[in-house]
């Protein structure tokens, strides 16, 4: 075949036809850029097949999605103002991806304003998309003959599905987790792709997994934030499992014994079916300490009366408990009573917190850490105090109280890897540790229950500025209700918080009809949509021009589109932390009630590249 350019839209060709092909490239191209390019190849490849492409001077995998004879194209090549590449290599002439991948992937790209290529690039092993892959040596056809039923249990975390796979008696089921090699990784994808798997339990990612005949998807412990994506594409589960299951006409089912408040108004308008996970045969009591109390009868330790009563019954009988506390580190900030000055990191701008090992002060978003002062670095002053505690203050307070009794510590600063968390729930599982004190990750192992459970100190939970905070306090009492059978101790300054109040009383309906009472009147998910729009600059002047430049665009692009009455928008104004590795981080959050997908996407589309948009995002702090 012989092909001339004899511009950049005119090509003539002799003794062969040629192909244009519509490819999805595997790479993040900024939108509202094409997601879609064009490029010819002497080949007429199938929807779903893999090849290599040049773009940008580099050379990436892409998907194909539609091949046209180059002959029917010619008045569409003139009008064009591109230059029409060739495609480098193929890659697989046989589909990788089907027309339902595809269907998601684009869904992906709309509904949460990414890359289109970033959604594909979830879909394809990191084996296939290496440039010497070669397809002819494993058989990557579907099946088709005898398809065999198959299930998705999805978990939000790895360490979970040793435990799922017990509990469904499942064990020839197939994994798909980041964990795997990329080998691992293949081989079970091959095994779902091939009709060979019939029931797959993994995270998020198993998501993308090349189903045959996919009839039910069941979603473990649907409430943790695990099930959200943090990086492009910031997916989350419960969506996008919802699209998977309506792409198969397969039936979904979420499970969490205390559902997130968007899952329960779903499930209570017959839109999914929500079950509550198995609770606890032996419900444990309850019990609310009013630490205003405690101080009016000077007991000044992070031990209430109560808490130091139980530990030592239960020490005294050789027994265990569990204390839960929400930070790391020996205390929070450093705080000067006579001028308010608070240490924060030069860095960040965020409190910095200290520990004991080593003594000094450390900021736990970049790592910068100093040496804690005697007298305020600001007025010179003495009367400097530390701001609640973490687990090495819990820690060092229990040793002082209990000399004799063992414990462990179990935090990100101690199990910063698997086999030491391992390790330390192994210790206690076999009680060669009387007492653990530890953070969220408490929640992460599989940890035997105990007769005394008790969170030091709620307020630290419900009293950050969102709008899910009583959700998490409500939803993490429970989970520190599920480590004992006996007894919960609640210590809290504010024992008539809405949480506090329903988890006393074991009640997650008493919390929901609060909660979405609150949602309601303040426009809140489920009643609106949130997308959190963030930007990040060096120089903090710059940040906030760029967010009210924004800001001011979107007005009119809702004046324009008729759209104001919908959406509300919040900020812009400065980050939670408004300082984080020497970029300062501004935000604007819209609130919106624009039901039809186009019509948002407009709004979006005012935002230049450099922004990161958090569509449904967990936090907006």
């Amino acid at each position: 075949m012989h092909l001339e350019f004899v511009s950049s839209f005119e090509i003539r060709i002799s003794n062969s036809s040629l192909f244009l092909v519509s490819i999805i490239p595997a790479a993040k191209i900024l939108l509202p850029a094409p997601q879609t390019l064009t490029y010819f190849t002497p080949h007429e490849l199938p929807m779903g097949s893999l090849v290599l492409i040049p773009l940008n001077k580099k050379i990436v995998v892409g998907a194909v999605i539609e091949t046209k004879n180059l002959s029917g194209q010619k008045m569409a090549l003139r009008r064009a103002d591109f230059e029409l590449k060739g495609v480098a290599k193929i890659l697989t002439p046989l589909p990788v991806l089907d027309e339902k991948q595809l269907q998601l992937a684009q869904w992906i790209h709309r509904y949460y304003w990414c890359p289109l290529g970033a959604a594909i690039k979830m879909m394809l092993p990191e084996k296939i998309q290496n440039p010497r892959f070669k397809s002819q040596n494993y058989d990557l056809k579907n099946e088709t003959r005898n398809k065999t039923e198959q299930k998705l249990i999805l978990v939000p975390e790895i360490n979970l599905i040793d435990k799922l796979v017990q509990q469904y008696k499942t064990g020839d089921a197939i994994l798909l987790h980041s964990q795997l090699t990329d080998k691992q990784y293949f081989e079970n994808w091959l095994k779902v792709k091939t009709g060979e798997a019939k029931t797959i339990i993994g995270t998020r990612i198993a998501l993308f997994a090349p189903f045959v005949n996919l009839k039910e998807i069941i979603i473990e412990e649907e409430h943790s934030p695990h099930y959200k994506a943090q990086q492009t594409p910031c997916f989350h589960t419960r969506e996008t499992a919802t699209t998977l299951s309506k792409l198969w006409n397969a039936q979904i089912i979420f499970k969490s014994r205390t559902p997130s408040i968007e899952t329960t108004w779903l499930a209570e308008n017959k839109k999914i079916i929500l079950q509550s996970s198995a609770t606890n045969a032996n419900e444990p009591k309850i019990v609310v300490v009013d630490l205003r109390n405690e101080l009016k009868e000077e007991n000044f330790s992070i031990f209430s009366r109560e808490l130091q009563e139980g530990l030592g019954s239960i020490l005294e009988k050789k027994m265990q408990a569990i204390l839960f506390i929400n930070h790391r580190g020996a205390s929070g900030a450093l705080l000067c009573r006579e001028c308010g000055y608070i240490s924060k990191c030069k860095n960040c701008d965020a409190p910095l917190i200290y520990h004991l090992q080593p003594p000094r002060l450390t900021c736990h978003h970049c790592g910068h850490s100093e040496n804690s002062p005697i007298l305020c670095p600001n007025c010179h002053g003495a009367k400097i105090k530390f701001l609640s505690a973490g687990t090495q203050k819990a820690e060092t307070e229990f040793k002082k109280l209990f000399p004799t009794a063992t414990i462990s510590r179990m935090d990100s600063d101690v199990a910063k890897e698997e086999k030491t968390a391992g390790e330390i729930i192994k210790n206690f599982n076999n009680g060669k540790t009387q007492v653990l004190v530890g953070t969220q990750i408490l929640f992460s192992g599989a940890l035997e229950k105990v007769p005394l459970a008790a969170m030091i100190i709620a307020d630290t939970l419900f009293h950050l500025p969102d709008f899910r905070s009583n959700e998490r306090t409500f939803r993490t009492i429970n989970q520190l209700g599920e480590l004992t059978e006996k007894k919960l101790i609640i210590q809290t300054y504010s024992p008539q918080n809405s949480a506090i109040r329903a988890a006393a009383e074991g009640s997650y309906e008493m919390f929901y009809q609060e909660e979405i009472k609150d949602r309601q009147l303040l426009s809140y998910p489920p009643f609106s949509q949130l997308i959190k729009l963030t930007y990040k600059h060096k120089n903090n002047k710059q940040a906030e021009q760029q967010a009210k430049i924004l800001a001011e665009r979107i007005k009119q692009q809702l004046l324009n589109l008729k759209l104001s009455p919908l959406v509300i928008i919040l900020g812009p104004s400065p980050a939670f932390i408004p300082k984080i590795r020497n970029q300062y981080i501004w935000q604007i959050v819209l609130k919106s009630r624009v039901e039809n997908l186009e019509e948002r996407n407009k709004i979006l589309q005012t935002v230049p590249p450099g922004w990161i948009i958090d569509v449904d995002p967990i936090m907006i702090i």
